[in-house]
C-alpha cells in the first residue's frame, strides 16, 4: 500500500499507511488492530489500482479475518481483573495442594529409593529443610530504657 501511495506521489494516503513491523510491535494490542484496519480500509478504496502490486480482494478478506481473530483474542479489560482476582484467590488453594503432594505422597515414595540411590534421597531431604530466613522485614526498635531516678 505505501508502494502505491508513493509512486502516486499521495502523501495524504501514504500518511495513513506508514507505519513498521517495530511500530505495530510498540503499539498497544487494541491499536494494532486498528492499524492493520486503517490499511486494509485504505487497500479496499484503492483495489484496482493496487492489482499491479499483486494485491487481490481474497487478500483483503483474509486480512480482514485475520483482524477480526485477532481483536476477538484480546482480553478485555473486565476479564483481565477478573482473571487476576480468580488466580490470587486460588494461590492459597494451589499452596496446599502442593504440601499436600509433597507430604502425602512424595515424602511417603522417597524410602523406596534408598536401596537403589542414597544420594538422591539424602539430596531430597536435604531440598525439604525449610531455612528461615528471617525476611519479614526489619525488625522492632527496642524500647528506650527508664531513666535513673536522681540520687
Amino acid at each position: 500500500m505505501l508502494s502505491y501511495a508513493n509512486t502516486v506521489k499521495n502523501n495524504e494516503l501514504a500518511g495513513k499507511v506508514t507505519f513498521t513491523k517495530t511500530d505495530l510491535n510498540r503499539s498497544r494490542e487494541t491499536q494494532a488492530a486498528g492499524l492493520c484496519q486503517n490499511i486494509r480500509t485504505e487497500a479496499t478504496a484503492n483495489l484496482a489500482a493496487l492489482a499491479t502490486y499483486a494485491v487481490t480482494a481474497a487478500d483483503l478478506t483474509d486480512l480482514a479475518q485475520k483482524i477480526a481473530a485477532y481483536e476477538s483474542a484480546l482480553a478485555k479489560p473486565a476479564d483481565v481483573l477478573f482473571n487476576d482476582t480468580a488466580s490470587t484467590e486460588n494461590i492459597d488453594l494451589e499452596f496446599v495442594e502442593f504440601d499436600n503432594i509433597l507430604n502425602n505422597r512424595m515424602d511417603t515414595l522417597i524410602p523406596k529409593f534408598a536401596a537403589h540411590s542414597p544420594a538422591f534421597v539424602s539430596d531430597y531431604k536435604n531440598a525439604r529443610i525449610i531455612v528461615d530466613s528471617g525476611g519479614g522485614g526489619p525488625s522492632p526498635t527496642p524500647p528506650t530504657p527508664p531513666t535513673p531516678p536522681p540520687a
